[in-house]
């Protein structure tokens, strides 16, 4: 038995059909536009990042921008379009990326200087500890430990 797969009349259309065909919020013109220019989106970003999840990640961006902005967009060559936005999300992805690496740096400083006031706190503790049960035993007990 043979299974007949349909496809969309959409791979037939031009960019700028698909375009027009976006801004009437048409999802099977976003779909046929996602795999159109997935892997160039994504060889892109992974030539500007190195790194296979980074690029993804600005590619699916990339993508959800389109959608989101799809009524407004004014675009004459959709494949020069989306190359710019990727470069944009590139650099936003970047920016976030130095950002979150800023504040784990300040994280861990952080955590070092309350593991030395907590190490100080046990010590002055410890000592408080010590004194009193040295206070507890005999004279002679007291002098030999001191």
């Amino acid at each position: 038995m043979a299974v007949k797969v349909l496809m969309s009349a959409y791979h037939l259309n031009t960019d700028q059909e698909l375009v027009a065909f976006l801004k009437q919020d048409n999802d099977e013109a976003f779909t046929e536009v996602y795999e159109r220019y997935w892997d160039k989106l994504y060889y892109i970003g992974h030539r500007m990042l190195k790194s296979q999840d980074a690029a993804e990640e600005v590619a699916q961006d990339t993508f959800v921008l389109l959608w989101k902005k799809r009524a407004t967009l004014e675009i004459q060559s959709l494949s020069v379009y989306l190359a710019a936005m990727l470069r944009y999300e590139v650099y936003r992805y970047l920016a976030k990326d130095k950002k979150l690496r800023e504040n784990e740096t300040a994280y861990q400083q952080q955590q070092s200087k309350f593991t030395s006031f907590d190490k100080e706190i046990e010590n002055k503790l410890l000592l408080e500890i010590i004194a009193q049960l040295s206070n507890q035993v005999p004279e002679k007990c007291r002098q030999v430990f001191q």
